[in-house]
């Protein structure tokens, strides 16, 4: 008969040192690193670029257009409005400096409508460094558009939180994950690590536990995938209790790795779960169902809903 777990005695009085780090995580929810980097001032442009968000790139994209054509047309206006042909004649110098706006976009983009033209060796010259610049920017910007649109995404959904749930005669720690689209993603392999934060000395370190897996690979990965770790009395988290996780300030960190067949790449996922992200004595609701006629079908709106666990009397 399933018991549960005796809890060892901790105390509910967390240390000093640890305790300011209770709000914090080692990862985002979003898999991202919760990490500030100080005492450098490298910086990677193309890092930046492939990795900000569309609007922003868009957005930066326009602005460096709008400001390349003004320089180009501030320089055809000083170098004489009347060294172009086919513009419209004005006196007003807003109208004529637009007009040289349009006419260094006709040369930037290599459009040339024809109905305005350089005379003279410096309108010719500074038309031909615009167009240089136009091919140029739009080589850079036809490799970045390529690079944001073929960087694989996270494919992977992974549930809210991690439970303590009933395996077998026991316990054991349990999350899931599907794959949000739908698409192939074969080979996948699972890394389950423990960090928490431990005194050592008069310094607060950092501590790493690889969890074992009762299956951290697999072939095809057609439904959701729950990743166990059988608590026993090799496992670290044998009695274990939520206070003693919350002692440690302990954080379980997963990872992902699968091929998928659409971007013919490997494809990376990272979860994170908090102490107090981790659900004890609950269980996972199935989340597929066989169909009347043929087939499963795989209701993803589950992957976080849990049921509690009942103890025999």
């Amino acid at each position: 008969m399933r018991k549960k777990p005796i809890p060892p005695t901790k105390s509910d009085q967390i240390p000093d040192d640890i305790a300011r780090f209770e709000n914090h995580r080692l990862i985002n929810k979003d898999g991202s690193f919760n990490i500030e980097r100080i005492g450098t001032n490298y910086n990677s442009p193309y890092q930046n670029l492939v990795e900000m968000s569309w609007g922003r790139f868009l957005f930066l994209v326009l602005a460096v257009y709008i400001l390349v054509n003004s320089i180009f047309a501030i320089l055809f206006y000083l170098a004489g409005y009347e060294h172009l042909t086919g513009v419209p004649q004005t006196d007003k110098i807003l109208e004529q400096l637009v007009n040289t706006f349009f006419f260094s976009v006709q040369t930037f983009t290599t459009v040339g409508y024809g109905s305005m033209a350089p005379i003279g060796i410096s309108t010719n010259i500074i038309a031909s460094l615009d167009a240089l610049c136009g091919l140029l920017s739009l080589a850079l910007a036809t490799g970045l558009v390529f690079a944001r649109f073929s960087k694989p995404k996270n494919p992977f959904l992974f549930s809210k939180n991690a439970l303590i749930a009933p395996y077998k005669d026991g316990w054991s720690f349990q999350m899931r994950l599907a794959n949000k689209r739908n698409n192939r993603i074969i080979d996948l392999n699972a890394t389950l690590l423990m960090t928490w934060l431990e005194q050592d000395g008069t310094e607060m370190m950092r501590k790493f536990e690889r969890i074992p897996l009762e299956l951290d690979n697999i072939s095809v990965f057609p439904l959701n995938w729950t990743l166990v770790h059988t608590i026993d009395n090799q496992s670290p988290l044998n009695n274990c209790d939520q206070n003693a996780l919350k002692h440690k300030h302990a954080e379980f960190l997963v990872m992902i790795e699968g091929h998928d067949e659409t971007y013919a790449q490997k494809v990376h996922g990272t979860a994170s779960y908090h102490y107090e992200e981790v659900k004890w004595y609950y269980k996972f609701v199935r989340m597929y169902q066989p169909l009347a006629t043929k087939g499963t079908v795989l209701d993803l709106s589950k992957i976080n809903e849990i049921e509690s666990v009942e103890f025999p009397a």
